[in-house]
């Protein structure tokens, strides 16, 4: 994550999988945020979080950045896509 991108903007994951991601940021505090999955984790600079889920569900997940960061924050997005 970064001001004001979420890289990759798409992650393909294959359904039924444990799936462990391991999100940093190059700048500010942003938040990792996947409503739909019951994600929600802050990631602070030199601190990556790790964010662990099944994929059980097959389905498009958006993205988004929970904690407000700057005046491009509401163009933070990406999407977990299960397969």
């Amino acid at each position: 994550m970064k001001k004001y991108a979420i890289e990759p903007a798409e992650i393909r994951v294959k359904r039924g999988q444990r799936v462990q991601l391991t999100v940093s940021t190059l700048d500010v505090q942003h938040g990792f945020s996947v409503p739909d999955l019951g994600i929600k984790e802050p990631v602070q600079k030199n601190k990556p979080a790790v964010v662990i889920f099944k994929a059980d569900r097959a389905g498009e997940y958006p993205v988004q950045c929970s904690i407000i960061c700057g005046s491009g924050h509401d163009d933070m997005h990406a999407k977990i896509f299960v397969e």
